[in-house]
């Protein structure tokens, strides 16, 4: 049966081996594990008419060192997991043809021709069931068409050969003659190949789930460290960070990271609340001179902070598994612990040497009287190799002690010290404290995987598993990595780059999904350049220029209209090709990056047919912008790689698009670029994706001027006033009886207001983590209630949801699922006519998000309600004594730039309607520094103002809790006070590489 989209490979049995003359057929790679890591066998053989078979006649003639299931497994006519990888180019058809291509295959299997990962099907060898899929694709001859095939034998299955097929032009499919297939490898891919399978390597944690797992590549062998506290009886392990909204539930401290593994450290809270923590785990691991980061060291060690705290109770432990390969085949190896008074695991992984982990022994010489027991200093240490040499067992035989451990680690973590310190300072100085965030966030957030190799997530914690990649979040996170690693930044550069067999880069791709309807920002293009420019690296621009050119045709042709101008939009595909959002509204605004943003509210998508893009009725100037700063940028990697005929198409693109945005989009009386919609109106709604024009320099240097002081430097725009970052005034002091103070549970995501007077705090579920909310003006109240009965008032009473666990006060249930628990205590005037002048609207808010129900009356409560829509009112009520007036929006902006201005009706709300975000202020303060605006004074005050308060937001938290979060508040710079702010994001490092770069650190 077809399937629209993907592509084809024939399995075919015990087919004879043919060779091929001279340079045809693919370049083939012989693997003894499923992650196709180093190769048994790289050879030159070729084949020919497409078959594809092992480099030996069965997979395994010879044990692999170390490993024994393969022999015993052929006794029994069975065989172990292997693995292949061929390498090659595809030629012979015409331009203008319509290429088919299948796949008929059992076990595991990838294939990718020319970038594209047309099957992905990596987890079907267990079942061993048949595939079949075709695709189809139009030639280009001008197009280098790679191709690299991937496959997994199942366990216990027959060797099986594969065989590409294609049809040319709507004929029958048949082998790929052998003329048609060539093993020369451009030189690009080699390179590709070497660098991620060297960066790929050693102990790190790379395994997404587990922070504590330190994980051993090539094998797989992952090692936990856990701490037990047996006076609590509780076990901790796990991830990186966690929110700190009060001091009970500040857990995890993450410190420094290295990319490769060789020095880490984190700080578990244990005992005692976050401001004042009793007993804390600090575990470092630090990798074992000479043994090429294929041993390490892991020291857990208690910390009392001083307290003289009692550590009795404490005890660690590892345990050790396999992942990756384990997870995908099923042929896990087998682990054992020794019976040798060593207490060694041994853990023997199919088709590599053995990985060992040992309790290193107490300073005395001898081991603890159990493993994992803490010396004398509240020490214990893991010692973890990898049998492959030598080398590496002398290594690891050299640190037997506990007090050796500490030693190793102490010199590595010594020699990261002295590297950041001659670089940017000690610690304490803002230069440091920002590099040392920015490598924490990428270090931790780091990690391996079969589809992917080494690549870095936005966080540990965002998105599906085993891995979740968006584009404009991961283009970002390579420039955050070039600050230390010229290969994690491509690695990341590569997996990202990735366009589906329609062109573009999709906005997102996960294991088990991408979505092929849509993009996201078109950042990839100026950040490949950016890479160049610092490193200078021709084959990386040779290597992705090709999905580059094909995501900005697909750009012109699917989202830029008969104007030039650049529209939102989601192609209408079928399910298998997207997330089943495709062609809804909020499948074109999710393009945009901006998710809930203010400037597409009440916007309805334009459907369309099938494989016809469905279109959002409205010209971006954020996306026109960025379109232009990739055709800038291609322009300029075309001539890099000779391509003149490339670079004048490029220009000729962009000098359309920059035409039409001057004419269209910039609205001279209010001094900034504009949406346009489709109607021919300009729209109002003003983010900092209006300033996208001064990327390319297609913005006049008068344009520029005024953007920056009318807005960029304005408190009714984007805050970078003088007082941009000072502090609220002290907590006013209120009286208790009858005031509606409001309360917060994070446990219920509820807000509840009560009164002292009449029984707060002891709410409905009163024990579940509620909180009295504060705020720069102090404790947050909804004005005074009457506690009695008053002519002319009403009565409220309590409700409360379980469905939504949600407290609310009212006269009557709004919804079916609210109960009447009975008296609030309190009573509303109905009238405000015997009231003294300025008494409060006592409201009802929904948000339906949160399924919660929120009562307002305070004016500045009425600023913060975001996304919550009124939606009854229940009275009136006096102000709350000396509680000072609503603060203007310049008082409420405090760390720029808002992601809506601060003059917005929706600032300040959530998310994208009004908080702060890393990737706005970088993309600002590149237009901001292009060269064209050089020479303007406001242009540079508001490029300084811009860089000094995304330090300060950044380092506020970070400093803090060790935090870097998704999104901060623009008027706290707090990102903890929301539930949609991951708090270790790594693209809120964008926020202090800004500062680096202003000053030419980066």
């Amino acid at each position: 049966s077809a399937m629209w989209g993907v592509p084809f490979l024939a399995v075919a049995l015990a087919v004879a081996h043919r060779e091929a003359g001279g340079d045809q057929g693919l370049r083939a790679a012989f693997y003894t594990n499923a992650m196709l890591l180093e190769p048994t066998t790289v050879t030159d053989v070729r084949v020919t008419d497409g078959v594809l078979v092992p480099p030996h006649s069965s997979p395994l003639t010879a044990p692999h060192a170390g490993h024994t299931e393969g022999a015993a497994g052929r006794e029994g006519g069975q065989t172990a997991t292997w693995g292949m990888r061929w390498d090659g180019i595809l030629s012979g058809a015409d331009t203008g043809e319509t290429i088919t291509m299948a796949v008929n295959v059992t076990g595991g299997i990838r294939l990718w021709v020319h970038q594209w990962k047309v099957v992905e099907s990596w987890d079907r060898e267990i079942n061993s069931t048949l595939l079949t899929a075709r695709w189809n694709f139009t030639w280009d001859s001008n197009v280098v068409y790679k191709v690299r095939v991937e496959y997994i034998n199942p366990p216990n299955e027959t060797p099986a050969a594969l065989t590409l097929l294609w049809s040319r032009a709507g004929g029958p499919l048949e082998p790929i003659p052998a003329e048609s297939l060539s093993a020369t490898v451009p030189a690009s891919e080699l390179e590709r190949q070497r660098m991620q399978a060297a960066l790929g390597t050693g102990f790190a944690t790379w395994w997404r789930p587990s922070a504590t797992t330190h994980v051993h590549l090539p094998t797989g062998v992952g090692f936990e460290l856990a701490t037990l506290d047996t006076v609590a009886n509780t076990t901790v392990t796990g991830g990186v960070v966690d929110r700190c909204t009060s001091d009970s539930d500040c857990t995890v401290l993450p410190g420094p990271h290295t990319y490769n593994g060789s020095y880490t450290m984190l700080t578990t809270r244990i005992r005692g609340p976050a401001s004042a923590p009793t007993l804390s785990v600090v575990t470092e691991s630090a990798h074992i001179d000479g043994a090429g980061g294929h041993a390490a060291v892991l020291l857990m060690t208690i910390d009392t902070h001083g307290s003289g705290g009692n550590a009795a109770g404490i005890q660690f432990n590892v345990s050790a598994s396999f992942l990756f390969d384990c997870l995908v085949t099923g042929a896990c190896g087998s682990v054992a612990v020794s019976v040798d008074g060593t207490d060694t695991i041994v853990a023997q992984p199919t088709g590599f040497p053995a990985v060992r982990g040992v309790w290193a022994a107490h300073q005395n010489g001898g081991h603890a009287a159990a493993p994992g027991t803490p010396d004398a200093n509240g020490q214990a240490c893991v010692i973890v190799a990898w049998d492959n040499s030598t080398t590496i067992t002398a290594a690891a035989s050299a640190v037997k002690t506990v007090g050796d451990c500490a030693a190793q680690v102490k010199l590595s973590r010594e020699r990261v010290d002295t590297a950041l310190t001659s670089q940017y300072g000690a610690v304490g100085t803002a230069d440091r404290d920002t590099v040392d965030a920015m490598r924490s966030v990428v270090g931790w957030n780091t990690m391996w995987d079969p589809r992917i190799k080494v690549a870095t997530p936005v966080s540990r914690s965002f998105g599906e598993e085993p891995f979740e990649m968006w584009l404009w979040d991961t283009y970002f996170c390579t420039l955050l990595a070039s600050e230390d690693s010229k290969e994690l930044a491509y690695s990341n550069l590569i997996e990202i780059t990735r366009p589906t067999v329609r062109g573009n880069v999709p906005g997102f791709r996960a294991a088990p999904t991408t979505v092929s309807d849509r993009s996201k920002p078109y950042v990839g293009a100026f950040v490949l350049l950016e890479h160049y420019k610092k490193f200078g690296d021709v084959w990386i621009v040779e290597l992705l220029y090709p999905s580059m050119l094909m995501w900005l045709k697909w750009i012109a042709t699917k989202r830029v209209g008969d104007n030039g101008l650049v529209f939102l939009g989601s192609d209408n595909l079928p399910r298998t090709y997207s997330d089943g959002a495709q062609c809804k509204t909020i499948a074109a605004k999710w393009e945009s990056g901006l998710d809930n943003s203010p400037m597409y509210d009440d916007l309805e998508i334009e459907t369309a047919p099938l494989d016809q893009t469905c279109k959002l009725p409205i010209y971006d100037v954020g996306m026109t912008g960025l379109y232009l700063t990739m055709c800038t940028a291609m322009a300029e990697l075309a001539d890099i790689i000779n391509k003149p005929d490339d670079v004048a198409y490029f220009q000729q693109l962009g000098n359309v698009t920059a035409k039409a945005a001057n004419a269209l989009m910039w609205n001279e009386s209010a001094g900034i670029y504009q949406n346009l919609l489709f109607t021919g109106e300009l729209s109002s709604r003003v983010s900092p994706f209006n300033f996208h024009m001064m990327m390319s320099g297609s913005a006049t240097e008068a344009q520029a001027t005024v953007m920056a002081t009318k807005w960029l430097m304005s408190a009714e725009g984007f805050c970078l006033t003088d007082n941009a970052t000072t502090t609220g005034s002290s907590p006013t002091t209120l009286p208790s009886n009858g005031i509606l103070q409001l309360w917060y549970s994070k446990e219920q995501s509820d807000n509840a207001i009560c009164s002292v007077g009449a029984g707060c705090p002891q709410t409905v579920n009163g024990s579940a983590g509620y909180v009295q909310v504060d705020d720069n003006q102090g404790r947050r109240a909804e004005g005074q209630a009457e506690t009695s009965a008053v002519p002319g008032a009403r009565e409220l009473r309590r409700f409360y949801s379980a469905v939504n666990r949600d407290n609310m006060v009212g006269f009557d249930a709004l919804d079916a699922s609210y109960a009447d628990i009975g008296t609030a205590g309190l009573w509303v005037h109905q009238t405000s006519a015997s009231l003294p002048d300025g008494a409060w609207s006592l409201d009802i808010y929904w948000s339906k998000a949160r399924k919660d129900y929120q009562n307002i009356a305070n004016p500045v409560s009425r600023q913060y309600a975001g996304n919550y829509v009124k939606v009854a009112h229940l009275g009136w009520v006096l102000p709350t004594p000396n509680t000072p007036p609503p603060p203007s929006p310049s008082a409420m902006c405090k760390f720029g730039l808002p992601s809506i201005a601060a003059s917005d009706p929706a600032y300040p709300g959530e998310y994208w309607r009004g908080r702060t975000w890393g990737p706005m202020n970088f993309l600002v303060w590149k237009g901001l520094a292009h060269p064209r605006y050089a020479d303007i004074a406001e242009v540079r005050e508001a490029r300084g103002r811009l860089a000094a308060t995304s330090q300060a937001l950044l380092l506020q938290e970070w400093r803090e809790h060790g935090h870097v979060h998704e999104n901060y508040d623009a008027g706290s710079g707090v990102g903890d006070n929301v539930r949609n702010s991951n708090p270790f994001y790594t693209w809120g490092a964008l926020l202090g590489f800004v500062a680096l770069a202003d000053k030419g650190l980066v």
